[in-house]
């Protein structure tokens, strides 16, 4: 049987009211009245303010706790019996409705809909991971910001979008704002158009009517110049003598295990000698939830037993991002380069020309495992340590294009041919 009871949260003054919804062992949820009283006031058995004259207030909040308890039963027995899911989000959304707070949510609208699908993301089916349940906590942050650019457009816009008019006239319109006005890149503001659409998608899957032009929408990217470390520049890096700075030490021996591994920070950066089974480095992606198995290569070894077998002293992304800059410094990698990098005041990511040690973070890392190893391992293998799910993928994320194939195809005409010319000469002089 389903009852209602109320409780203090805490014994301070003034204290709130909460509710306690049961219903045996199907369910026990809490949830706030945002009613306070004085714990002094409160009787527990009677579910009430005391009937003294100290009590302000006290008729109309017994009043409106009474008609709040019959007003949670009879909306639970209604909705119930139409089969609407009862949790503690139900529970305060009725106790809302009461008080006149509750803003009725209409999905046709695409904010109101990209917090029920944010909302969800938890228990969505995540088809990049085979269709297992929920997603990583980084993909519930990215739909979290995709949420607050929309936002702030539909704010620039003055009016609501809703997502029947996601079109192509809202994807041109979109676009320009995102690059005239937030000043983003042309590959985020891509990215941005592809994500809008996936919750589009996902809302058409949920009945809701989208525009028939919402498949025309495509996210884009634009050809940049990929930074990674050579062979040569990791030879550097790794014989140089840190010895004096322990703290460049420790972030260079980390850069060493991160282009050797072809792993993102969120993955390296959490290795211990429990990831090491059988001399294989075995763990599991957190971005991608799949199984890696990779081996140690004999500078990671190295590392590893500089350390009594043991990794380096583990630290925050931000810290290595910065001390690598130091360390790519002071081997000497200051040639000047094209790429992108982060103007700290206006926060946005800017191409140019930089020196290269600038331009070094951990992205760095699988890039240049991946780079290096590119034409010397077969592609499959390579993907089986990156996880990259095409080969397409792969080669865009190296920055591989068809004008370096047919370079590579030309070169190796040219050494056949050579072979070839060579074995010929050998052969008349003999």
């Amino acid at each position: 049987m389903a009852t209602v009871k109320y409780l203090l949260k805490g014994s301070g003054n003034p204290s709130t009211i909460l509710v306690r919804f049961t219903n045996g062992r199907k369910f026990d949820f809490k949830r706030s009245t945002n009613i306070q009283v004085n714990p002094d006031h409160w009787n527990q058995k009677k579910q009430q303010l005391r009937q003294i004259a100290d009590a302000s207030n006290k008729d109309w909040i017994n009043g409106q706790l009474k008609g709040l308890s019959s007003h949670i039963i009879d909306s639970y027995n209604q909705d119930y019996a139409k089969g609407k899911i009862i949790s503690s989000e139900w529970l305060n959304t009725t106790i809302k409705k009461y008080f006149d707070q509750y803003q009725e949510t209409d999905f046709n609208l695409l904010i109101d809909y990209c917090n029920y699908f944010i909302q969800n993301l938890p228990t969505r089916r995540n088809k990049a991971k085979n269709g297992q349940i929920g997603v990583a906590e980084s993909t519930i942050k990215k739909y979290k910001s995709v949420k607050r650019k929309l936002e702030n457009f539909q704010k620039h816009r003055k009016s609501k979008i809703y997502i029947s008019e996601v079109n192509l006239k809202f994807e041109k319109d979109f676009i320009n704002y995102l690059l005239t006005v937030e000043k983003y890149s042309q590959n985020y503001t891509g990215r941005l158009i592809t994500f809008v659409k996936t919750i589009c998608k996902e809302a058409k899957s949920d009945g809701i009517k989208t525009h028939p032009e919402l498949y025309k929408l495509k996210g884009f990217t634009t050809k940049i110049k990929f930074v990674y470390l050579t062979e040569e520049e990791i030879d550097l890096i790794y014989e140089h003598d840190f010895s004096k700075q322990p703290f460049l030490d420790n972030a260079r021996d980390w850069l060493i295990v991160g282009v050797y591994s072809g792993q993102r920070i969120s993955d390296f950066m959490n290795f211990t000698s429990d990831t090491i089974k059988n001399g294989l480095l075995e763990f599991v992606q957190i971005k991608t939830g799949k199984d890696t198995i990779a081996p140690l290569h004999p500078r990671v070894k190295h590392i590893y037993s500089k350390y009594g077998n043991q990794f380096p002293r583990k630290i925050s992304e931000q810290k290595f991002n910065d001390y690598i800059k130091i360390v790519c410094e002071k081997v000497g990698l200051t040639q000047i380069v094209e790429g992108s990098k982060m103007n700290p005041e206006t926060g946005r990511k800017e191409s140019g020309t930089f020196p290269k040690y600038e331009l070094i973070t951990s992205h760095v890392c699988r890039r240049s495992f991946a780079t290096n190893h590119y034409g010397k391992l077969p592609t499959g293998v390579l993907m089986s340590i990156t996880n990259h799910s095409t080969e397409k993928m792969f080669l865009n994320y190296i920055g591989r294009t068809k004008s370096d194939d047919a370079e590579s195809l030309r070169n190796y005409w040219e050494s056949e041919d050579a072979r070839k010319s060579l074995k010929v000469t050998k052969s008349i002089a003999g």
